[in-house]
């Protein structure tokens, strides 16, 4: 048996045969075609050892629009809004809700869910509802959106992570090097780009670009 994570909303997408590969998320619709294929074979004998240490520790959000940072320290749950942790940051932004989010260390990832926020959680470039569907994961360089805001997520890692933490990381990262050979144009505004941006500097949209194949 074969299993495949979406980065952009961490779904995990099990199949018994390679043929049945399938070609997009069934939850966000993304692209799963440069994501490498875990054999589930292969990762049950290691499963202990990495449950015990994932190697995190804690996450960044940083605001995409002043550049200032919120850091979360590594935590069962905790809950982020202008009247919880973050305020220093969130507290001067109306469009988030007091009590907007939580974030929970689950199965060795951090995965958000909205509080019934009034403007809602959004992750990835999809924007996909944290309320509609709760504990979505959160992966490094990934947006995060807190109403319309935006967030880039930054995951931190302990000094002495084990190896196999630091390998799994970088075969997740792979598919980004292969869009160099690739150029990107935004959705909204048609300006093109040697490579994707998260933010467009044409028009300021986030995250709508289509491929166009060299």
């Amino acid at each position: 048996m074969y299993r495949i994570n979406c980065n952009y909303c961490g779904e995990e997408i099990t199949f018994i045969d390679l043929a049945e590969r399938p070609e997009t998320c069934p939850n966000c619709f993304s692209s799963l075609e440069e994501i490498d294929i875990q054999n589930i074979s292969d990762t049950n004998n290691n499963q202990t050892e990495t449950q015990e240490d994932s190697g995190l520790d804690g996450l960044t959000l940083i605001y995409q629009k002043t550049n200032e940072t919120i850091h979360i320290p590594h935590t069962d749950k905790i809950i982020l809004g202008r009247e919880s942790f973050g305020s220093e940051v969130l507290g001067k932004i109306p469009q988030i809700s007091g009590i907007h989010c939580s974030i929970e260390f689950i199965d060795n990832q951090y995965k958000i869910t909205d509080l019934n926020s009034k403007n809602g959680t959004y992750t990835g470039i999809s924007k996909i509802d944290c309320k509609l569907n709760p504990k979505q994961s959160l992966n490094d360089s990934n947006l995060l959106f807190l109403g319309k805001e935006p967030f880039l997520i930054k995951l931190n890692f302990r000094t002495g992570a084990s190896e196999k933490t630091v390998k799994t990381t970088s075969s997740e990262e792979k598919f980004e090097p292969e869009e160099e050979t690739k150029r990107f144009r935004c959705l909204v505004c048609a300006k093109e780009f040697d490579e994707k941006k998260e933010i467009c500097d044409g028009c300021g949209s986030y995250g709508q670009w289509e491929v166009i194949e060299q």
